[in-house]
C-alpha cells in the first residue's frame, strides 16, 4: 500500500513537471537564456536548442504528461481495489473525487508557477527535462515527425514564426530595462523604431531626383551652396553639362573652400537595390561614409534616391 501511495505521488509530481514545463517553454526569454548560455553550463545550451524547436518539446511533455497520468490512474484503480476489493464498484467514485486533486496540483499550480518565472524554474529543471527528453526519444521522434508532416501541409513557415517570437521577447527585455532605469525613453524609442523598420523596404522611403537640389557640372561652388541651404540638405547632385542625367553629387562641407570656383569633381552615387531593408540602406550608408545612394531596380533603372538623414530620422522619431 506504501508503494502504490508513492507511485501515486510521484505520478503528481512528474504530470506537474510536464505541464509547468511546457507553459515555462512558451513564456521562457530566450534572450535571458541565451545570455545565461554564456556562462557555459552545457545543459543551457541544449535548453536554448529546445526552446527555439518548440515541436519537440511539445511532443516531450505530451508523452510524459499521458505516462504520468496513466501511473497515477493505475495507482488509484490498484490502491482501491486493495482496500475495498476488486467486485467493488468504488474505483469509479474514487477517481471522480481525486480528479481535482491532479488538476489542481498537477496541472493548475504548476502552470501558474512556471508562467509567473520561468526563466528560473525552466533552467532549474532543465537537466531533468533533457534526461526525459532523451528516454522519450523514440516515441517523440514519431510525434515530431507527423508534426512536421502536418506543418508542411498547411504551409506554416516555423522560421518566421520563432522571428515573431524572437522580435516580442526583445521589446519585453526593452520594457523590463526600462521600468528598472536602465533604459532612457530616447533609447528605448530608439530601439523600438528600429524593430518596426528592420524589414520595410528601402523603396517606400525614395526621394524624387526633382525635389533635390540639382546644379550642372561647372557650375559654381556659390551656387550649389545656395541650393543646398534652400533646400536644407547637405548636399547638391551634379548632372551632365550639356544634361539632365545626374552623375553623382557633392557635399556642401566640400564646396566652403573657394566658393568662386567652377565645380569639376564629385562623389560617384552608390546603388542600393530596391528589395533591400531600410536598416541595411542606413548601415551601407554609414559604413561607406555616403550621405545619399540611388535605389536601382532590377533592371537597374533609378527609381529614387535615398538620403541618410531621411533614414536616420525615421529611427529617431516618435510613435
Amino acid at each position: 500500500m506504501i508503494l502504490l501511495l508513492g507511485m501515486w505521488i510521484i505520478g503528481i509530481i512528474c504530470s506537474a513537471f510536464f505541464s509547468g514545463t511546457e507553459t515555462g517553454f512558451y513564456r521562457v526569454n530566450r534572450v535571458r537564456l541565451a545570455l545565461d548560455n554564456r556562462s557555459g553550463a552545457g545543459h543551457l545550451r541544449r535548453m536554448l536548442w529546445l526552446a527555439n524547436n518548440p515541436m519537440l518539446v511539445v511532443a516531450t511533455t505530451l508523452v510524459g504528461n499521458n505516462l504520468s497520468n496513466y501511473l497515477v490512474s493505475l495507482t488509484t484503480v490498484l490502491a482501491t481495489q486493495r482496500i475495498l476489493g476488486e467486485d467493488s464498484s468504488a474505483e469509479l467514485v474514487v477517481a471522480i473525487f481525486l480528479t481535482p486533486v491532479l488538476f489542481i496540483y498537477g496541472e493548475l499550480l504548476p502552470k501558474h508557477f512556471f508562467f509567473q518565472a520561468p526563466n528560473r524554474l525552466v533552467s532549474a529543471g532543465g537537466r531533468l527535462f533533457l534526461v526525459f527528453t532523451v528516454l522519450f526519444a523514440p516515441a517523440t521522434a514519431v510525434l515530431w515527425g507527423m508534426a512536421r508532416l502536418l506543418q508542411g501541409l498547411v504551409g506554416q513557415a516555423p522560421v518566421k514564426v520563432r522571428s515573431t517570437l524572437a522580435r516580442k521577447e526583445l521589446q519585453q527585455v526593452l520594457e523590463e530595462g526600462h521600468e528598472m532605469g536602465i533604459l532612457k525613453p530616447a533609447q528605448r524609442r530608439l530601439a523600438q523604431n528600429m524593430f518596426e523598420a528592420a524589414d520595410w523596404p528601402v523603396l517606400r522611403e525614395t526621394i524624387p531626383v526633382g525635389r533635390l537640389p540639382t546644379v550642372p557640372l561647372g557650375a559654381t561652388r556659390r551656387e550649389a551652396i545656395r541650393l543646398t541651404e534652400r533646400y536644407q540638405v547637405p548636399f547638391a547632385l551634379i548632372t551632365e553639362a550639356n544634361g539632365r542625367r545626374v552623375v553623382g553629387y557633392v557635399r556642401s562641407i566640400d564646396l566652403n573652400d573657394r566658393p568662386h570656383e567652377p565645380i569639376h569633381s564629385y562623389r560617384s552615387l552608390m546603388t542600393i537595390p530596391h528589395q533591400t531593408s531600410l536598416l541595411a540602406a542606413l548601415m551601407e550608408l554609414k559604413n561607406r561614409q555616403e550621405v545619399v545612394a540611388r535605389i536601382i531596380s532590377a533592371d537597374q533603372r533609378t527609381l529614387g534616391l535615398v538620403t541618410a538623414r531621411r533614414l536616420t530620422e525615421l529611427l529617431l522619431q516618435s510613435n
